[in-house]
C-alpha cells in the first residue's frame, strides 16, 4: 500500500466502521484489524458485495469474504440477539452489516471530502473489483471462534481523490479558492438527543414505542453542519415551523471532540 496518511485513513476508516457495525448489530464490540492485502491472498469461493457511491464519481467499495468467514459472523451476531440462524437469516444478517458499515463509510467520506457521499444499493458480484486502487484484509476476531477475514477492496477513482499525486492537502483556501468553496452546501441538522439500542431492542419497536434519549428537555439542541457540531440553540417555532435559536457557537477544539 502506497504510504500515505491519506490511504491510511481510508484503510482505518472503514476497519473502524465495520467494528461499529458488528457492534450495532450484536450490541457487543468486536475486535477488527486491517493489514495490506493482496490478489493471491482472497479466497476463490467468497461472497462479494459491490457498493457504488455518488462521489468521487465512479467510486465503488466490492467487500469479500469466504463461506466459512462470512457465516462465521452472521451465526455470531444472530445468536448476541437470540435469533434463529437459519441460510436466510444468516445471509441477510451478513448483508445488513454491510450495507450499513458502507452506509457510515459514506458518512466519513462526506466529512472528509467536504461534498455530500451517498451509498447505491449493494449488488451481488461474481468477483471482486477487476481493478482495486486499495485492498485491505480485516480479521475480526471472535471469542471462542476462529478468525473471520473480511477483504475490501477500494476502486482507483475513490483512492485517486484522498492520494492525490502531490502532498498538498484535498483543499487549500488562498487565493480565490475560498471564494469557490463559499457556494459549496452542506448538509446541516439539529440533533435532539441520542441513544444506543440492541437490535433486539429495535425489532420490538412499535408504533407508539418511546425511545428514551440522551439530553434532558432543558439542555439545549446541538447544531450538526457536515457531521460536525457547530453550535447548540434552543427549539424555537416561526410561522408554524421549527427552528433553533442559536445560544452559542462551540470552539474549534470542542467541535474536533464531537465530530461524528
Amino acid at each position: 500500500m502506497p504510504n500515505s496518511d491519506q490511504l491510511r485513513w481510508l484503510a482505518q476508516e472503514f476497519s473502524q466502521q465495520f467494528g461499529k457495525a458488528l457492534e450495532g448489530m450484536a450490541g457487543q464490540s468486536y475486535a477488527v484489524a486491517w493489514t495490506e492485502s493482496t490478489q493471491t491472498e482472497m479466497p476463490n469461493a467468497a461472497l462479494w458485495w459491490e457498493t457504488p457511491l455518488s462521489y468521487p464519481q465512479g467510486s465503488r467499495i466490492s467487500i469479500g469474504a469466504g463461506a466459512a468467514s462470512w457465516t462465521q459472523i452472521s451465526r455470531t451476531l444472530l445468536e448476541a440477539i437470540g435469533l434463529d440462524t437459519d441460510d436466510a437469516s444468516i445471509r441477510s444478517t451478513y448483508v445488513e452489516t454491510l450495507a450499513q458499515a458502507v452506509s457510515a463509510m459514506a458518512s466519513s467520506l462526506t466529512g472528509r471530502a467536504g461534498k455530500e457521499v451517498t451509498c447505491s444499493a449493494g449488488l451481488e458480484a461474481a468477483a471482486p473489483l477487476p481493478n482495486a486502487g486499495l485492498s485491505i484484509k480485516l480479521t475480526v476476531t471472535i471469542p471462542d471462534a476462529a478468525a473471520c477475514d473480511v477483504f475490501a477492496l477500494f476502486n482507483p477513482d475513490l483512492v485517486s481523490f484522498f492520494a492525490p499525486k502531490t502532498d498538498a492537502p484535498l483543499v487549500t483556501t488562498t487565493g480565490g479558492t475560498m471564494d469557490l468553496l463559499l457556494d459549496v452546501e452542506l448538509p446541516v441538522s439539529v440533533s435532539f438527543g441520542r441513544t444506543e439500542l440492541a437490535l433486539k431492542d429495535v425489532v420490538k419497536l412499535t408504533t407508539g414505542s418511546i425511545v428514551e434519549l440522551n439530553r434532558s428537555i432543558s439542555e439545549p439542541v446541538e447544531v450538526i453542519v457536515n457531521n460536525c457540531v457547530i453550535a447548540r440553540g434552543e427549539v424555537v417555532v416561526i410561522e408554524g415551523n421549527y427552528g433553533v435559536r442559536i445560544d452559542q457557537i462551540i470552539t474549534r477544539q470542542e467541535r474536533l471532540r464531537t465530530l461524528k
